[in-house]
C-alpha cells in the first residue's frame, strides 16, 4: 500500500526511447522489430560472404619421382631430374616448381631443361619460382632437369614444390653431401 497522495507511475525516457520495442512506430513507421529483423539479415549475410571468400578451390596434384645424387663436389655441377607424371582422368597444368630460398643460399642454379618462362626466376615469400604453365594430358610425363653447383660443402637439403594451377604443391625433398673437392 501506498503513502496517500503517491501513484506508481511508469519510468518514459524522453524522446523515442520509451516506445514499446515491437509495436509502436519509429518515425516513417518503420518498427523496431523490422530494424532488428534488418540487422541479423546483415549479421547472417556478412558472414556468408566470410565464407564465401574462404573457399579454396583445389586441383589433381601432378605425381613426383626424384632422380638425384647423393653427393656432389664443391664448384662441380650436378643434375636433379624431376620426373612428373599426370596419374588423373583429366588435364592438370604445370604451373610452376619452387624451391626454398634457404636453400639456394649455397646452392646455385645455372641450368634448367626445359627452359621455364622468360621472367623465371621469380623470388618472393621465401622461395625462387620457375614457371612453366604447361597442361599436361592424363597419363602423360615430363621431365624437368635442374643443374646446381654447390658453393659450399656440407649436408644439402633441396625441397622442391611441383604446383598446379589451383597451387596446389606436391613437396619432395632431396638430401646429398657435398665434399670440398673431385679426388
Amino acid at each position: 500500500m501506498l503513502p496517500s497522495g503517491h501513484e506508481i507511475k511508469r519510468f518514459q525516457p524522453p524522446g523515442h526511447l520509451g516506445r514499446q520495442l515491437t509495436r509502436e512506430p519509429l518515425g516513417g513507421g518503420v518498427h523496431v522489430s523490422k530494424i532488428l529483423l534488418g540487422i541479423a539479415v546483415g549479421i547472417a549475410a556478412a558472414v556468408l560472404a566470410a565464407v564465401a571468400f574462404e573457399t579454396v578451390f583445389t586441383g589433381p596434384e601432378l605425381s613426383v619421382r626424384v632422380s638425384a645424387p647423393t653427393s656432389a663436389f664443391v664448384g662441380e655441377p650436378f643434375k636433379v631430374v624431376l620426373l612428373l607424371s599426370n596419374p588423373h582422368s583429366e588435364v592438370v597444368t604445370l604451373d610452376s616448381v619452387d624451391i626454398d630460398d634457404e636453400a639456394l643460399q649455397e646452392l646455385r642454379v645455372v641450368a634448367v631443361v626445359p627452359e621455364a618462362s622468360p621472367e623465371s626466376p621469380v623470388g618472393g615469400f621465401g622461395y625462387q619460382t620457375w614457371y612453366f604453365e604447361d597442361a599436361m594430358p592424363p597419363a602423360s610425363e615430363k621431365a624437368i632437369e635442374f643443374e646446381f653447383v654447390a658453393d659450399s660443402p656440407g649436408p644439402h637439403q633441396i625441397p622442391f614444390d611441383v604446383c598446379n594451377s589451383y597451387q596446389d604443391c606436391s613437396r619432395t625433398p632431396i638430401s646429398l653431401i657435398v665434399a670440398d673437392s673431385s679426388p
